[in-house]
């Protein structure tokens, strides 16, 4: 999905642009806004203090390291983590899937309840049972060998999961500017941030520009 954004495509592969506004802000409405920040960012060490859950993907069921053993999540925007693979069985079946944690109390994160779960990719997945111990495992029909699996959490204690099916090569973004640049950005002036890609996209990748 592209938001008021302008796509280019350059011989470098595919420019986005997209035009922003910066507004002028108040000391007051900088004091709130940064205490705001503070005060949630304190609430959310504390609550990853006190609550253990998934950091690595855990399956042996076509990719991952094996069941039981997890592996590492890296860290993405924000506080989300991301793990990006591909399944060496394919076979256009469901291949299954669960979480690791630290091992305390326990490893395995999977959905609660007596039946396992599908996950369609590209839809996010929110449930206050994803429990440690679970019997039970995530599942996606994985059709071939080749696409790459972008698993991403929103956070290490987080109770939502979200999966992206990439049909050809993950792209990144090779480059950024913006114009005017930020010494000459006066309040209320359009600026247009222009993003190239590594090449063209593959069926299945979004890129997002703020």
């Amino acid at each position: 999905m592209y938001n008021n954004s302008t796509i280019r495509k350059t011989n470098a592969g595919i420019k986005i642009e997209k035009d922003a506004t910066i507004r002028s802000m108040s000391k007051g409405n900088r004091f709130v806004k940064w205490f705001g920040s503070f005060l949630l960012l304190l609430i959310l060490t504390v609550c990853g203090v006190q609550t253990n859950a998934q950091n690595s993907f855990n399956s042996g069921d076509g990719w991952g390291a094996g069941w039981g053993t997890g592996s590492s999540f890296s860290s993405s925007a924000g506080s989300s983590l991301i793990y990006t693979t591909t399944n060496t069985l394919g076979g256009n079946v469901a291949r299954y899937f669960r979480f690791y944690g630290n091992g305390t109390p326990c490893g395995e994160y999977g959905p609660s309840g007596a039946s396992d779960v599908a996950l369609t990719a590209g839809t996010a997945y929110t449930s206050s049972t994803i429990t440690c111990g679970s019997a039970k495992a995530f599942y996606v029909t994985v059709p071939n060998t080749t696409d790459n699996w972008v698993f991403k959490s929103a956070g290490i204690s987080s109770q939502q999961i979200i999966i992206f099916r990439v049909q050809g090569a993950v792209r990144t973004l090779s480059s950024t500017s913006q114009s005017p640049v930020s010494s000459s950005v006066r309040p209320g002036q359009p600026v247009t941030v222009s993003t190239t890609l590594s090449g063209a996209q593959s069926t299945g990748q979004n890129v997002y520009i703020r």
